[in-house]
């Protein structure tokens, strides 16, 4: 599995994701629910570290934090073409 789907698995899935905002060495992710974020799934081959704080948990990444926020973002946008819109927020923010 690639790790930008293992993160929005870990992340609780697409519906629990509200944005996910590339910046610079890390990724910054506003979740629905913290309850539905597994910590221990976010602690992958590639992540440095994992920051959680109200609603957003940041990924650091170091240098490949913008291409996995970009195919977070890619996987995300093709499952809203899949998904009824009225289920779905503004989830992406590049």
């Amino acid at each position: 599995m690639a790790i930008e789907q293992t993160l929005i698995d870990a992340l609780g899935g697409h519906l629990n994701i509200v944005e996910v905002e590339p910046c610079t060495m890390r990724i910054r992710i506003q979740v629905k629910s913290q309850r539905d974020v597994d910590e221990a799934a976010l602690r992958v081959d590639g992540v440095l570290a994992v920051v959680r704080s109200g609603n957003v948990v940041q990924i650091v990444c170091g240098a490949e934090s913008d291409d996995v926020a970009a195919a977070m973002i890619s996987t995300l946008e093709s499952v809203a073409h899949d998904t009824p819109s009225e289920s779905l927020s503004q989830r992406v923010h590049a």
